[in-house]
């Protein structure tokens, strides 16, 4: 499933070097954590979250095949990003929580 993960976000993002996919399971849940540079985070989230949504939906039916649940936690790869200092990682989940960059 990280595979299938990877191949939609290389397919969204710009910068494809700072996508980083951390893999956690147990029993029968996996947790993904996604890093991607701040640039490519609003082509991640979509427009209200949308774009984000649906890789979770997509996500969550591959898992139900295996009798898994699944969880996919959206964040900024702070190393790409200049302007923020390296220990600050902002975790988003969905595009209300990060507009507020843009503007």
């Amino acid at each position: 499933m990280k595979e299938i993960l990877s191949i939609i976000l290389n397919n969204l993002a710009d910068n494809k070097d700072a996508i980083e996919i951390v893999e956690t399971e147990k029993e029968n849940h996996i947790d993904f954590n996604v890093k991607v540079a701040s640039t490519d985070m609003g082509k991640i989230i979509g427009r209200q979250g949308k774009i984000a949504k649906s890789i979770r939906t997509l996500m969550k039916s591959l898992a139900s095949k295996e009798k898994k649940t699944v969880s996919i936690e959206f964040s900024e790869n702070i190393f790409c990003n200049r302007n923020r200092s390296k220990n600050e990682t902002r975790i988003f989940r969905n595009w209300t929580n990060c507009k507020h960059l843009w503007n």
